[in-house]
């Protein structure tokens, strides 16, 4: 997961870039893949960018509810995503 983390923050993206995450296909995510966006949300954030979540399936929010998580996920979602 360090190799992918690392792989992110090397992404070609313009300060104060937006990046949209489709979750509307994600049945299932686990630890690994929650620190993941984590890490990927964070990076964005420092260079002045975001994150934006559009259509998590419940899967994914209760993932992200489990993990103490639910408030940092409404704070990417889009709207009537």
């Amino acid at each position: 997961i360090e190799e992918i983390i690392g792989s992110l923050r090397n992404l070609a993206l313009a300060p104060g870039e937006t990046l949209m995450l489709d979750a509307q296909r994600t049945e299932i995510i686990t630890t690994p893949g929650i620190q993941l966006v984590l890490a990927l949300a964070a990076t964005l954030e420092q260079g002045g960018g975001a994150l934006v979540v559009l259509k998590p399936r419940e899967a994914f929010i209760q993932s992200f509810g489990a993990m103490g998580l639910a408030s940092r996920l409404t704070q990417w979602e889009k709207p009537n995503g």
